[in-house]
């Protein structure tokens, strides 16, 4: 189990600078100084995140598949299913998510 337990540890520890930024002594994902997800979106009002300057997705639509994601992992589910990492529809989502 002491494996079990470091890699919890480590997990949390990247997933929080990933959120929050980079502890002062360190940084393993971030640059020293970047402020994290959290912040960095905190930053954008709701019309920045939602513009598509060039491409197919918004901020916001990024932003809703992390929670959608998460979410489901949390819950201890694959978050992907069966499909892997297909970017084929998902033709079994609402009505309501389809057309967002």
């Amino acid at each position: 189990m002491p494996h079990d337990v470091d890699l919890g540890h480590s997990l949390g520890t990247l997933l929080r600078e990933l959120l929050q930024g980079p502890a002062q002594d360190a940084a393993y994902m971030l640059n020293r100084g970047d402020r994290g997800l959290l912040a960095s979106l905190d930053a954008l009002s709701g019309e920045m995140a939602s513009l598509r300057p060039g491409g197919p997705s918004s901020v916001a639509a990024h932003v809703d598949h992390l929670r959608y994601g998460l979410n489901r992992w949390a819950a201890a589910e694959n978050p992907w299913g069966a499909r892997g990492l297909s970017r084929a529809p998902d033709r079994t989502a609402p009505p309501e998510l389809k057309s967002a």
